[in-house]
């Protein structure tokens, strides 16, 4: 152990007591005190250094960096006259790996050999170099197979380890240090997820998305470059806009993108919208201003409709920016997609029309039905339709859905011209 009087191995500490700073690490390097396998050694003691983070991110930060790491293991080594034998460094990468030679691997098919190199220095026996020096032992395994593998190695062929926040990690202690590193890797590894979860929190009452940005809202960052919080896409707004007219108007989901392509909108591929990405959209919670998490591709109603109960495991923190529909507009298309929710069979928005059910054939009375024709329907006899051979009806007409509409409509103008208000609240009722 270093500082202090005197140490485990019965050596005289030749300098003050090393405090450690508020990162827990030693910060005055002076003269250690070497244990027993270094003390009778007529050459410096030659020393393997290690430096590593487990994500890029975390390489550009001020705790803890590479940079902060290489410079104290540097001190230290010239504050010793330690001889450097080479400088390991892994700037990035996950080391929570049961199999030491398989993250080794994955680290050299992304351009990280120092677990490789570390691997090659541990085949030799003696080792070519005397103590290994990390910052702590969680920098080289965060599991304890890992944390096991390099320790023994190093030990059993007569090196030692100094770690910059435990100290000397000798013969003597090994075994100790063995357990208590696999323990405290546990403990580092669930600290960092209950860090992440905190963070993620943050995120969602911030508005930040988790999935991807829908095409609805705008990324904004602040003066950092660091995600800030979300506002409305100007690019999209026309789209809600006539989104809202055709929903409102009841037209069928999948005649939406034929009359939203006519408009001139489309994808952000550039190709026509598809019903079912206007679904997930208007089934999106951060669609209608709400943040959420872990509900991955579970979308449905619950997004817009606080009545609805949350798929298993979901979180949502709601109004966390500008939603797309706000006031009496958001108000009646959250009853149309209600509305269209609890419709079945033939009466579903994918096929009905405002007058199904309702236009008969003049010429056999039965009822007219309507052909999608690629978006502008159009109405025949039903029995025309099934039997073109039939003698007993001879309307072959098509009239257009348009024409249909133009004419109900030329009707009730005329019903109301003519005190229709009264014809048609006294249809119905009885008579006196």
């Amino acid at each position: 152990m270093p500082g202090g009087a005197g140490n485990e191995t019965g050596h005289p500490v030749q300098a003050k007591r090393i405090d450690l700073n508020e990162k827990g690490l030693y910060h005055e390097m002076s003269v250690l005190t070497l244990p027993k396998e270094l003390a009778g050694l007529s050459r410096p003691v030659r020393a393997l250094l290690w430096c590593a983070v487990s994500s890029k991110k975390q390489a550009e930060e001020e705790k803890a960096s590479l940079p902060e790491q290489e410079k104290q293991q540097r001190d230290l080594c010239h504050d010793n006259n330690w001889q450097i034998v080479e400088l390991l460094i892994v700037p990035g990468h996950s080391r929570h790996y049961i199999d030491i030679h398989e993250c080794a691997e994955d680290m050299a098919a992304q351009g990280v050999f120092a677990l490789k190199k570390l691997l090659e220095y541990l085949t030799h026996h003696p080792l070519p170099f005397d103590v290994f020096i990390c910052r702590d032992t969680s920098r080289f395994g965060r599991t304890a197979t890992m944390l096991s593998y390099v320790l023994e190695s190093v030990i059993d062929k007569g090196g030692v380890i100094y770690s910059m926040t435990d100290g000397w990690i000798t013969e003597d202690n090994s075994q100790f240090a063995n357990a208590m590193g696999g323990f405290k890797t546990t403990k580092d590894i669930r600290d960092l997820l209950a860090r992440r979860d905190e963070g993620m929190n943050r995120r969602l009452e911030r508005g930040l998305n988790m999935y991807g940005l829908p095409m609805s809202h705008m990324l904004i960052f602040d003066a950092r470059g660091k995600p800030d919080h979300l506002e409305l896409n100007p690019n999209t707004a026309r789209l809600w806009i006539d989104l809202k007219a055709l929903l409102l108007n009841r037209v069928p989901w999948k005649w939406i993108p034929v009359r939203l392509n006519e408009h001139g909108h489309v994808g952000e591929n550039g190709k026509r919208l598809a019903d079912s990405t206007l679904k997930k959209l208007l089934n999106n919670p951060y669609f209608w201003g709400h943040a959420a998490k872990d509900y991955c591709q579970d979308l449905g109603p619950w997004a817009y409709d606080e009545e609805f109960p949350l798929p298993e495991g979901v979180k949502v923190h709601r109004n966390t920016h500008p939603a797309v529909y706000t006031g009496n507009d958001a108000e009646l298309i959250k009853a149309e997609l209600r509305r269209r929710l609890m419709l079945v069979g033939k009466a579903t928005s994918e096929t009905g029309y405002a007058y199904s059910g309702l236009l008969m054939c003049a010429e056999c009375g039965c009822s007219l039905v309507a052909n999608p024709n690629n978006g502008y329907p159009n109405w025949r006899c039903q029995t025309r339709q099934r039997n073109p051979t039939v003698t007993f009806c001879n309307e072959k007409r098509m009239i257009s859905d348009a024409a249909v509409r133009r004419y109900v409509n030329a009707l009730l103008e005329q019903l109301l011209a003519d005190g229709g208000i009264e014809i048609i609240s006294d249809y119905g009722r009885s008579p006196d």
